[in-house]
């Protein structure tokens, strides 16, 4: 039998049903009235449904009671669970706005000035001087080394108190590089006499 060839026995036939026939009369009915349904349809319905359709709806409750009962169950867990999040959370937010004010670094910004110019200052008399290129960029680079720590320290997501401490550690770093270059000034001069 050649499958390209189809018969009328092959073919999908029309159904005849009486609940079909009686489903597209209803439609058609519905749709004559075109979406206004009168009051007195509702009564209608109302009147004429059975009494298992009046009483509340417990379906739900009994297909839902075992999670019902697992989230009573585990509600103290979930509560203490929530209480610890929220603190992380406002932690989190007041060490936010916490970095948005760095208050450490205001109080310390004018000696941190101070301190800069004073090793600026070294480099500068180490160039005239003619101290060897090699420990003039050793000078130049750990300055920037802790230029760049103080940055990060502006960036972190520490406390106030905790980035005080680092940028005294970072001015007592400028403090030893600045008696350094001084060290190495003086047995520059001292070698020039």
């Amino acid at each position: 039998m050649n499958p390209a060839v189809f018969t009328p026995l092959q073919a999908q036939t029309e159904i005849e049903d009486e609940n079909r026939n009686n489903q597209l009369q209803r439609e058609v009915w519905w749709s004559e009235w075109d979406g206004h349904t009168p009051s007195w349809f509702y009564w209608l319905i109302e009147l004429f449904q059975s009494d298992e359709y009046r009483d509340e709806d417990r379906r739900n409750l009994l297909q839902l009671l075992p999670t019902v009962l697992a989230v009573r169950g585990n509600k103290e867990r979930t509560d203490k669970e929530k209480e610890y999040v929220d603190a992380i959370a406002q932690d989190k937010l007041f060490i936010l706005a916490d970095m948005e004010l760095d208050y450490a670094y205001l109080m310390i910004k004018p000696e941190l000035n101070e301190l800069r110019n004073k090793v600026a200052n070294n480099l500068s008399k180490a160039q005239k001087i003619g101290v060897y290129a090699a420990m003039i960029k050793e000078i130049s680079n750990e300055n920037q080394r802790i230029e760049g720590r103080i940055k990060a320290l502006q960036k972190s997501d520490l406390t106030n108190a905790d980035r005080q401490l680092g940028y005294q550690s970072e001015a007592e770093a400028f403090r030893k590089l600045i008696v350094v270059s001084s060290r190495i000034i003086i047995a520059f001069q001292s070698v020039k006499r």
